[in-house]
């Protein structure tokens, strides 16, 4: 799962793993739809290898509602990535 306001090096490197990708919606201000976000988690909790994160955001926000915890319980391999330069 990659939130759809990512840069392009985090599709490319989920493409590169053969993964398939899941697009995760943006809210109005540049931030992860956190209700999309939940429903895709568990729509798709099975099938889950990682959720791709680049923080801050490629908006330069911050995504203040992300929680790891139920990440673990679901053994998903959350990956903040921290290229993003503001």
């Amino acid at each position: 799962m990659i939130p759809e306001s990512a840069h392009g090096t985090n599709f490319a490197s989920a493409q590169m793993a053969s993964m398939k990708i899941k697009v995760v919606k943006i809210n109005k201000d540049g931030g992860i739809d956190m209700n999309q976000f939940e429903k895709a988690i568990s729509k798709w909790k099975d099938q889950i290898a990682a959720i791709m994160i680049t923080y801050p955001s490629t908006n330069g926000l911050f995504d203040k509602e992300i929680r790891c915890v139920g990440f673990l319980a679901m053994f998903i391999l959350l990956f903040l990535s921290a290229a993003t330069e503001i």
